[in-house]
């Protein structure tokens, strides 16, 4: 199985409330900020780190994935959403 690490930039925060919504996580795809042909990925993201499944680790109620990166890319420009104490930065 293959899947795709996206490094959020700083528009990304509507995306990001999303995605962390339990109620509206089935829109996040949504937008047509997605290529939703192969692996799907962020095509504006600040970085974009697609991984295949290399070993899953079962721990009380959650699974650990452990991937190894297949291909990576990255805008040049740092800008990349974070999220402390609460807020977006």
């Amino acid at each position: 199985t293959k899947y795709c690490i996206n490094l959020l930039t700083k528009t990304h925060e509507e995306l990001s409330n999303i995605c962390s919504n339990y109620e509206e996580e089935k829109n996040r795809f949504i937008s047509d900020q997605w290529d939703l042909s192969d692996i799907p990925f962020l095509k504006d993201a600040q970085a974009n780190i697609f991984c295949e499944v290399d070993q899953l680790i079962e721990y009380h109620t959650h699974t650990i994935v452990i991937g190894k990166v297949i291909e990576s890319k990255n805008i040049d420009e740092i800008k990349t959403l974070t999220y402390v104490d609460g807020s977006y930065e």
